[in-house]
């Protein structure tokens, strides 16, 4: 039977395991004898044998010289069979498949600790694995460690001790770190804060019983085993913003690749505890986060240049997708979020009037984002945009702002920012570019089919061309017919009673 802790560097793997090992109730229930195997990164044959031969003389047998593996494993077979059946090995620091391989052919009780769940595919025993997501400590716990490493109250701890928490997002590993160094020197607590707001995590470094003196030595280590291919493709994942899930939808215009092969890549990454998986049942694609940590060591890694690079790649990519036109971009939310995010990282400043001052994006934004995002891309990168086309930008933001309920009420879906533009002859501009487009769809059937073009060109030109005697937003109204000898609108409202408007 083997049962694995899997988790990235520092999450607190070996302490869980020693604190199982405390328990009465289980090294004096279940277990009689419990031995602690380190393995290591360099754990080879030779070395796996070494490990062997001294499990074989720690259960207490007179010395005796092994001579290969093989005679060591067939022994200690027999021993854990007949004279210690129950006996747990804790293999902690696994790094190779060799050495589960051996140790798995003991057929004992085995708890392994490692940073990677695909190492196991090779054992035959039954296998349980717990993911350790690295959600670190709660507030609570984080407290109650710093009090214990300066031997004092929760209530005497500095204001900093909760803003390190929430920087380090109680990551157990460097609360632990900057624990230790403030036990020598306890009034550096600003200045220990100040190394993790700055991203300096390399600058916390303590020699402890732990083997990693710094936390970006612990984290950048579970990269090591990777390909090239895989190492550089999770760099790449660098430039997404802080905490922000990554869906499988964005990845596959990012790398340009199939959404079966961004899944294997990503599985990859989340066996070695790279990623966090979701595993929210609302989520219509599968979505991956980087923990907050992990994220900065490996935007550090990445000079400033390579970052600007990748961005441009992502906007390369979906401007391509989407037939270098911003309004066909894909419906993913992520981009429609984060649009102006990467456009500003890229330097692509000259490109923020031709994707704000574009009605087709602004409403499929409005629809996957509600108007709110909008607005807020608007003030945020305002001097990007306002002055290629004041009058234009300033008509897009007052419309939303006036109309900012009905849109968010069903996400522009019914009722988009074309068909208000069109309510509104009186912001000119706007309204022009609004017929522009809608010009455009019925001309390229995108709106309907040929035998009712012009019948809407007709009803646009009469009801727009001057101040509507009626209208009515979505909300009102289930369905209606356009009689264009009449002209009157037959309509059926939510209230189930029937309307006729008439146009003369």
């Amino acid at each position: 039977l083997l049962f694995s802790y899997t988790g990235m560097g520092g999450c607190g793997k070996s302490v869980l395991a020693a604190a199982v090992v405390r328990d009465s109730e289980i090294t004096g229930g279940l277990f009689s004898r419990v031995f602690w195997i380190t393995a290591g990164r360099s754990c080879d044959r030779i070395r796996s044998f070494a490990l062997m031969q001294d499990l074989y003389s720690k259960m207490g047998k007179e010395f005796h010289r092994l001579d290969s593996v093989e005679e060591a494993s067939s022994r200690l077979i027999e021993l854990l069979l007949f004279d210690y059946p129950r006996t747990l090995l804790i293999l902690d620091d696994v790094w190779t498949e060799s050495v589960v391989r051996l140790f798995d052919e003991l057929q004992c009780r085995i708890l392994a600790l490692t940073r990677n769940a695909s190492l196991f595919d090779v054992a035959n025993n039954r296998k349980y694995f717990v993911l350790m997501e690295p959600s670190g400590y709660t507030k609570d716990e984080a407290m109650q460690a710093f009090a214990s490493y300066l031997n004092c109250s929760e209530s005497d701890l500095p204001l900093e001790a909760l803003q390190i928490f929430h920087e380090c997002r109680g990551h157990p590993l460097l609360i632990s770190l900057i624990g230790a160094l403030l036990k020598e020197h306890n009034s550096r607590w600003k200045f220990y804060y100040g190394l993790i707001h700055s991203q300096k995590l390399n600058n916390i470094k303590k020699v402890t019983h732990y083997k990693y003196a710094t936390f970006n030595e612990a984290a950048l280590l579970s990269l090591e085993d990777l390909t090239d291919d895989l190492k550089e493709l999770y760099f790449e994942l660098a430039i997404f913003p802080l905490g922000v899930k990554i869906s499988t939808q964005v990845l596959t215009v990012y790398w340009n690749k199939s959404i079966y092969e961004v899944e294997d890549i990503m599985a990859e990454f989340v066996k070695r505890s790279l990623l966090i998986k979701s595993s929210s049942d609302c989520e219509a694609v599968e979505t991956y986060q980087i923990h907050a940590l992990l994220h900065r060591v490996i935007k550090m890694s990445c000079h400033s240049d390579l970052r600007k690079t990748l961005h441009q790649k992502l906007l390369r990519h979906y401007l391509k997708v989407a037939d270098n036109c911003w309004g066909k971009l894909p419906e993913h939310e992520y981009i429609f979020t984060f649009l102006g995010y990467h456009l500003f990282r890229a330097d692509k400043f000259a490109s923020f009037p031709d994707v704000f001052l574009d009605l087709k994006f602004l409403a499929k934004k409005i629809a996957l984002c509600g108007p709110a995002s909008v607005l807020n891309d608007l003030i945020y990168y305002r001097k990007f945009i306002r002055d290629s086309h004041p009058t234009l930008f300033d008509q897009i933001e007052r419309l939303i702002k006036n109309n900012s309920f009905q849109l968010a009420t069903n996400n522009g879906k019914y009722l988009s920012l074309v068909h208000l533009s069109l309510l509104n002859k009186n912001l000119s501009e706007l309204y022009l570019e609004a017929e522009r487009i809608l010009q455009e769809e019925i001309d390229s059937g995108a709106v309907v089919d040929s035998f009712a073009k012009p019948y809407l060109k007709s009803w646009c030109k009469q009801s727009f061309g001057k101040d509507p005697n009626f209208t009515f937003s979505c909300n009102s109204v289930k369905c209606g017919v356009w009689m264009s000898r009449q002209k009157k609108i037959i309509y059926i409202g939510f209230d189930s009673c029937l309307g006729v408007i008439c146009y003369f």
